[in-house]
């Protein structure tokens, strides 16, 4: 029996100009609205994967959630237990694509939305859990409202007492965590995190967000990046004993259109680290990407592909689940949209380099 992931979050409505425009240059004028959201996103690419995936989340009770909805349906992701909650609104945000030397901009417009309304008690918990191998969370729904974190910290603590397996990909949001006027975005998301962290057991995030969410000093430019990603996530480890996983994705940004990426992971009970994609040597080749398609998402993608893998196939080491992951990731920037609509068997191809060019006739 396929086991099932529950993803609990926000899903929200992109919306963007074309590659090359500005938000104000477009308006009025045409822009595409795509649905998107962390926590969606793992969900569609477990799901394309081939992982049951179950979505625990609020849409307003209107037609953009009933749309809402029906992305995740069409993606084979369960949304019964999804909560719709009248007089809301769907969470926005709006995209500008980098183009060089300009960087990309988010502006967000999440507030009042269905889900950073809802509390604990709505949501059917309990019955969301049953049946479920894997609790997936992200750092952005905590940031979103006290309601939110109080969610995610519920949900947590209900894996724990079930010995669910719980993963946080930390998506730091540096616009995010203003819901408590007396700290600063940092102390609230510094307290927050202290709370969450130790009831999980797989956390997911880069070099560079963990230095900065836990105030750790690391160089993270030149040759000492590696050793240093692992003295952070040795450092995490100590501070947090229930991690027994921790997962890093790695990326280089040349230019918009330019990355390179690939992944870390460190198992704490062994003290084991890999690295994806490597050499025969064993030394270090992310994933060279000059033509990045769309790079939100992405990381999305590389937490689905490492989740996917892990549970595929509980005796393969993880060396398997990072190439997995980072695989997944570098295919992610080959598609437009947030939602990753890339299957298990092409992540396979991939990793055998059998189509990273041409056509598959």
């Amino acid at each position: 029996m396929k086991k099932i992931v529950l993803c609990f979050g926000e899903i929200l409505l992109r919306i963007a100009p074309a590659k090359g425009k500005r938000l104000r240059q477009c308006l009025p004028g045409e822009l595409a609205a795509t649905f998107a959201g962390a926590e969606a996103n793992v969900a569609f690419a477990l799901s394309q994967f081939g992982t049951n995936a179950r979505f625990l989340g609020a849409i307003p009770d209107n037609d953009l959630g009933s749309a809402a909805a029906a992305a995740l349906q069409t993606g084979g992701i369960d949304t019964a237990y999804l909560l719709r909650k009248p007089g809301t609104r769907l969470g926005l945000f709006y995209y500008e694509p980098a183009a060089d030397p300009r960087p990309g901009k988010v502006i967000y417009d999440r507030d009042g939305s269905a889900t950073a309304l809802s509390a604990p008690s709505d949501y059917p918990m309990e019955e969301a859990v049953t049946g479920v191998s894997w609790i997936h969370l992200s750092g952005i729904t905590p940031a979103i409202s006290r309601q939110g974190f109080k969610s995610c910290l519920a949900l947590a603590k209900l894996g724990q007492a079930k010995g669910i397996p719980v993963s946080l990909d930390l998506n730091l949001r540096s616009q995010l965590w203003r819901w408590s006027p007396n700290e600063s975005p940092r102390q609230l998301m510094q307290r927050c995190l202290q709370e969450l962290l130790p009831l999980i057991s797989t956390l997911i995030a880069s070099d560079g967000q963990v230095s900065d969410a836990f105030g750790i000093e690391a160089e993270l430019n030149g040759e000492k990046r590696l050793s240093e990603a692992k003295r952070l996530m040795q450092t995490l480890a100590s501070r947090y004993p229930r991690l027994e996983r921790i997962v890093f994705s790695h990326r280089e940004t040349v230019s918009p259109d330019h990355s390179r990426i690939g992944g870390l992971l460190y198992e704490t009970t062994s003290g084991r680290f890999w690295l994806a994609p490597s050499l025969e040597n064993g030394n270090f080749s992310p994933y060279d990407i000059r033509r990045v398609a769309d790079r939100l998402g992405t990381g999305d993608a590389f937490a689905a592909g490492y989740i996917h893998a892990t549970l595929e196939n509980d005796s393969a080491e993880g060396a398997d689940a990072i190439a997995f992951a980072a695989a997944a990731g570098a295919l992610a920037h080959s598609i437009e949209g947030d939602f990753n609509w890339v299957d298990a068997a092409e992540v396979q191809s991939f990793l055998q380099c059998d189509t990273h060019r041409g056509i598959v006739r």
